[in-house]
């Protein structure tokens, strides 16, 4: 468990931190969700047959490369995008969907993340 990071606010739909977590957590496990989100956007847009490339998700994650990049490098939350390069959220649901159906994808965090994403809404 942990808390959501910035980036990820608008696929979530709930509060989450616009600073690196304060719990414990080791460097290494942004490091690794800053990759897992990396692989399942490379999924989606460019690897699952999809045709997804065009897709505002697609284009939004790939404008926003720069700004990851430096995100990774000072061990800080992923940037969430401009306001009006949001994709729909029929795209967010597809995209984690698709992932967190795959095997072994689900015990990932960004899969996690997603799965509590209801229960988040619910203690509110």
């Amino acid at each position: 468990h942990g808390r959501p990071f910035c980036f990820l606010m608008f696929l979530f739909g709930f509060p989450v931190l616009s600073v690196p977590p304060k719990d414990g957590r080791a460097e290494g496990q942004m490091a690794e969700m800053h990759l897992q989100m990396q692989e399942m956007h490379n999924w989606y847009c460019k690897e699952s047959g999809l045709g997804k490339e065009d897709s505002m998700l697609c284009k939004s994650w790939y404008a926003t490369h720069s700004a990851r990049e430096k995100a990774k490098l000072g061990n800080q939350p992923l940037p969430k995008p401009p306001k009006e390069d949001r994709p729909p959220r029929s795209e967010i649901d597809e995209l984690h969907n698709g992932w967190c159906a795959l095997e072994g994808k689900s015990s990932t965090a960004p899969c996690r993340m997603w799965s509590s994403r209801g229960k988040k809404k619910s203690e509110l």
